[in-house]
């Protein structure tokens, strides 16, 4: 799944200057007789079956079909119908991958649309109620063809990009469905809660899908939809505000903050810093932090809290200080992360300090009072129990310790 943030979801810009034209197109009404033989097509083939079932064999792999089952085939799909009743009715069309240019309006979807091509069955069942939209798109095609009216061929190719685009609506409320089935949204919190307690550890995609059970594509999949970022982009923003936050205290060398965030190569931490923070460690060290943080429009609920909770732990924080500067109700905060990340907020304000108060404590020779403070106790023996609760030792002993 790299680098898809710099192509476009289906082909490169280059297609809109090619104009396609009628004779590109193929449609039709088909009769299933006899079990087809393996084949493909150079260019993109949409099928809608009206009537009867069978198996759709698809690079060696089976799917059932029936009434109401949209199909859509790319030129890497050896394909066949395998009738499994008497009589298999369906339309058809194939058309070239430029038309669906015309589909992809949507810039922001193109993660989508790349996991449901790579990721999903290219076969769907389109909803009871939606059946005669698509029919009804399958005959205004055929119809436009039979035709030479005044923009037909404009026409076709704005109908081909509606059934793509109900294609992809079907496989995407699949995929919900089963989700809900398989309570993968609290796994896919708990996922991004252990990036944020271990993110100084070497974490890879990997690592952290199979602790999860999860698929790589999978893990990125979610992580995008929720945040609008992949595992990679959310592993580096995690790392590098746990950096900004360290950088007050001179006594951390810059070397040690990027070593202690989890990067090994110095020339990757300043990449990642000024990418994200447009200047140097050095520059952020002298100056500050001269930007507000501003939580991602794609960011949900449950990521803004994370992220404001982030930024502001050294604060005497509340539930309702959180709720007032983002504009929810105490009652969502917990609802939200409760059923997200199986969670309350004084746990989730109690892990993110804790992990500043390790850095501290091992990194200088801070008094433990002032890292109490700093990582927003008002005393130092409600800092003491919180610790060593959480660590089974006391501030001091681990100080020893390590």
């Amino acid at each position: 799944m790299k680098g898809y943030e710099n192509i476009h979801t289906y082909s490169l810009a280059e297609y809109r200057q090619q104009r396609v034209q009628k004779p590109d197109f193929e449609m039709g009404e088909g009769r299933l007789v006899r079990s087809e033989e393996l084949h493909a097509h150079d260019s993109i083939e949409m099928i809608y079956i009206q009537k009867g079932h069978g198996i759709l064999n698809v690079n060696g792999n089976g799917f059932p079909f029936q009434a109401g089952s949209l199909i859509r085939l790319f030129s890497f799909h050896i394909h066949a119908l395998e009738k499994a009743s008497d009589s298999v009715e369906y339309l058809y069309c194939r058309f070239p991958l430029s038309v669906l240019m015309y589909a992809d309006i949507d810039l922001s979807r193109r993660y989508e649309s790349y996991y449901i091509l790579e990721n999903l069955p290219p076969i769907v069942l389109i909803p009871s109620a939606k059946r005669t939209s698509v029919q009804d798109t399958f005959f205004d095609i055929l119809t436009e063809n039979k035709q030479a009216e005044l923009y037909c061929d404009n026409m076709i190719m704005v109908d081909l990009a509606k059934l793509s685009l109900q294609f992809e609506r079907a496989a995407q409320l699949l995929e919900k469905t089963q989700e809900e089935l398989s309570s993968i949204w609290p796994t896919i919190w708990q996922a991004l809660q252990y990036m944020h307690l271990y993110f100084n550890q070497d974490l890879s995609a990997a690592t952290v899908a199979k602790k999860f059970h999860l698929s790589v594509p999978l893990l990125n999949h979610r992580l995008y939809q929720k945040t609008g970022k992949n595992f990679t982009d959310n592993l580096h923003e995690i790392r590098i505000r746990n950096a900004c936050a360290m950088m007050p205290f001179n006594e951390l060398s810059i070397a040690y903050i990027q070593r202690y965030v989890g990067y090994q190569s110095s020339a990757t931490f300043y990449r990642i810093f000024k990418k994200l923070k447009g200047t140097t460690p050095e520059t952020y060290r002298k100056c500050g932090d001269s930007t507000e943080t501003v939580a991602s429009e794609k960011a949900d609920t449950v990521w803004k809290i994370i992220l404001f909770m982030a930024d502001h732990f050294k604060e005497n924080l509340t539930i309702e200080d959180v709720a007032k500067r983002l504009f929810l109700s105490s009652y969502t905060i917990k609802q939200t992360l409760q059923e997200d990340l199986s969670i309350s907020f004084s746990k989730l304000l109690l892990s993110i300090r804790m992990t500043y108060a390790c850095a501290l404590l091992k990194a200088t020779e801070l008094e433990i009072a002032y890292i109490a403070a700093y990582v927003g106790y008002n005393t130092l023996r409600s800092f003491n129990r919180h610790f060593k609760e959480y660590f089974g030792v006391t501030p001091r002993e681990y100080r020893k310790e390590t």
